[in-house]
């Protein structure tokens, strides 16, 4: 009898643990078209970043008959859910926001998809505000990152230590003190903002800190003993080995930039890119093996599991981000090193995911030009004005680390053949950091991008947030099309994709009429 009173009190403790783990989303969706949506789950508790199906009704479907969404999570601690809406045709992007979920927490959205910008939308339930508050800031990512760029500037010139990291706790107080007022007025709970200002920490540290890990103008006048008192100091306040960032967002680059580090010190190489230029032989399990280049610094962790598990989830992310830089051979050279690894189930698939892409056949119409000029082109007027006279332009403004930029390369074909057609000139114009340079020309090569290229500098990209109307409440996404008549006049901002070519049609077939 004991032993049965055993087994119900264990039953019944099991059943409140799980219970105590789930969080629900439940949402309302207000549009005229079909949408896929994707809740991504943590992938073995770590953030799930690249829209990996964890369970088969992970992705479920939208239209005008089936509006509602609602999803039960498993998470053994706080994380970070990205909710993806998709085209249900093409499977692409449309928007997106993050959650940050407690065990236990209950959060109902309302997502309005004719609506862009954050208040697209609005939350009740669970740490609402905070929700709102960090999807604001977050609705432009590199947004967040304008202060942190300010601050390295200042630092490459002065070289002081100490006036720099000042600058970079000013940059996270102003982000952790808007949720210092939301839980004055107990809009949020106390564990919301703990991990709410640890997100920020891996956030802001991470982008402060791998940038003096990369070789540049700047910080290659910095000694490496300054960056390294200053990188020490990051993990020193926010180690990146604590299993609390783990399902955060982005905290996966976090953990990089660690490794990263580590690796620089072992090679005693005062930048990453020296040792990332190139595959390297490595021993790992008593075997000779040819490591690509993004996963040198994984290779050498000493901690077998946190190794797997970044060796896997770099070559998810290498995947859908740099196609074509892995095959096959590359996942079983993984099962190789890691036998019978529970990331085998989630690599195979995605592999074959973004593999599909690649096979697009584009035939390249028009020559790539680039344009150069002595001086950087500071507007937008003077860029169109540096283009053939009296032609109308197509604007595609993208960046070789934008994935949905790249998803909608695939759709150039018939929008190119159009184009010649109807005499209308094509621009890429990528934001891209200049340090990016020769990735940004290999980009245009390695997807076919006929037409003239720019790459933008700050007052230039400025210009572009200042003419789309975006600049003042949460800045520009990518990707952005725009439209310019033969005049030079622009007469759309916002223009439909390549990928839903029938609306563009028609915004395009409108230059004519209205200009001859």
């Amino acid at each position: 009898m004991k032993y049965f009173f055993l087994i119900i009190n264990l039953t019944f403790f099991q059943l409140v643990v799980k219970s105590q783990t789930k969080a629900i989303i439940t949402a309302s969706v207000i549009t005229t078209n079909d949408y896929i949506v994707n809740i991504c789950e943590p992938i073995n508790g770590y953030y799930n970043i690249e829209n990996i199906v964890t369970k088969k009704n992970d992705n479920m479907p939208l239209s005008k008959t089936n509006k509602h969404i609602k999803k039960e999570i498993f998470i053994e601690r706080s994380s970070v859910i990205s909710v993806i809406f998709l085209n249900a045709q093409r499977t692409e992007f449309i928007n997106r926001c993050e959650l940050l979920l407690m065990p236990g927490d209950s959060i109902n959205i309302e997502f309005n998809l004719q609506i862009d910008g954050p208040q697209w939308a609005k939350y009740t339930g669970s740490n609402a505000e905070g929700h709102k508050l960090f999807n604001k800031i977050n609705y432009v990512p590199i947004e967040k990152f304008t202060g942190i760029f300010n601050a390295l500037n200042q630092f490459t010139k002065d070289k002081n230590e100490k006036f720099y990291f000042e600058n970079i706790e000013n940059v996270l107080s102003s982000y952790s003190n808007q949720f210092d007022s939301l839980l004055k007025r107990n809009l949020i709970t106390k564990s919301y903002k703990y991990f709410m200002d640890l997100n920020f920490k891996i956030l802001l540290f991470e982008e402060a800190g791998s940038k003096l890990l990369r070789y540049s103008n700047g910080s290659s006048s910095i000694p490496f003993e300054t960056r390294k008192n200053i990188i020490e100091k990051f993990f020193e306040m926010t180690p990146a080995t604590n299993i609390e960032i783990n399902s955060l967002y982005l905290s996966t680059l976090y953990m990089n930039f660690y490794y990263d580090y580590l690796a620089c010190k072992s090679f005693k190489i005062p930048f990453i890119d020296n040792v990332i230029e190139k595959n390297k032989n490595i021993f790992i399990n008593e075997k000779n093996i040819i490591v690509n280049k993004f996963l040198i610094p994984t290779a050498y962790i000493k901690n077998r599991q946190i190794q797997e598990d970044l060796w896997a989830l770099n070559l998810l992310t290498i995947y859908s981000v740099y196609r074509g830089e892995l095959s096959e051979p590359s996942i079983e050279q993984f099962l190789d090193i890691f036998p019978n690894s529970k990331w085998e189930k989630y690599l195979r698939p995605q592999l074959a995911k973004f593999s599909k892409v690649e096979k697009v056949e584009y035939k390249l119409q028009n020559e790539i030009k680039f344009i150069n000029t002595i001086k950087d082109i500071v507007s937008l007027g003077n860029l169109i004005k540096s283009l053939p006279p009296k032609k109308a332009i197509f604007i595609d403004i993208w960046a070789t680390w934008c994935a949905p930029c790249i998803r909608a390369f695939a759709y150039n074909q018939q929008l190119d053949s159009f184009l010649i057609a109807m005499n209308i000139e094509k621009l890429y114009i990528s934001i891209d950091n200049k340090k990016n340079l020769e990735n940004w020309k290999k980009s245009t090569n390695k997807y076919s991008l006929g037409g003239y290229h720019y790459l933008a500098n700050e007052y230039l990209i400025n210009d572009i947030k200042k003419i789309s109307g975006t600049e003042k409440e949460y800045g520009m996404r990518i990707p952005r099309y725009m439209i310019v008549d033969n005049s030079g006049k622009i007469i759309n901002t916002d223009a439909n994709s390549p990928s839903d070519f029938e609306n563009l049609k028609l915004q395009l077939g409108g230059i004519n009429l209205n200009n001859n």
